[in-house]
């Protein structure tokens, strides 16, 4: 990433393919996943709340929908920032984000796990949310624990 923090493409296709047996969304391609549009707030290198809601809200739709086509249970493993996560957490739970009315919120710490089971009727099953039992607890600020 540059010094600048500006944002990039990330890795390509090829790359995050190489040695694993990834099965990539076809919006990854040979130039990577991240569409950088001057338009938007990502030119600033962070998109805005609403547009990470709407692409939250976007995938946990797909997620539902493959879930909904399955005829065998089927792992994920999503990787992301813990931002993106609470959105998806939250878009899962059919609370959207509508700054008008408050509603769920999550806060997702760097390298926690949560787990959910969306079911083919499209219910979603929460079994775990945040957490980080995998670390030493100087890894972390146990102070921060639970606050929002």
């Amino acid at each position: 990433r540059p010094a600048d923090r500006t944002p990039g493409p990330g890795l390509a296709r090829a790359e995050m393919s190489a040695g694993y047996a990834y099965e990539l969304p076809d919006a990854v391609t040979s130039t990577g996943w991240y569409a950088f549009d001057e338009a938007s707030a990502a030119a600033k290198g962070k998109e805005s709340r609403a547009e990470g809601a709407t692409r939250a809200a976007a995938l946990a739709d797909r997620y539902r929908q493959l879930a909904a086509s399955l005829t065998e249970s089927k792992t994920i493993a999503l990787v992301s920032h813990g931002d993106f996560i609470g959105a998806i957490l939250t878009s899962l739970l059919g609370q959207g984000c509508d700054p008008a009315r408050p509603g769920v919120a999550f806060k997702v710490y760097n390298t926690a796990v949560s787990v959910v089971d969306i079911r083919a009727d499209g219910s979603v099953l929460v079994l775990m949310v945040n957490s980080v039992s995998h670390l030493e607890s100087n890894q972390y600020r146990p102070a921060h624990l639970g606050r929002v």
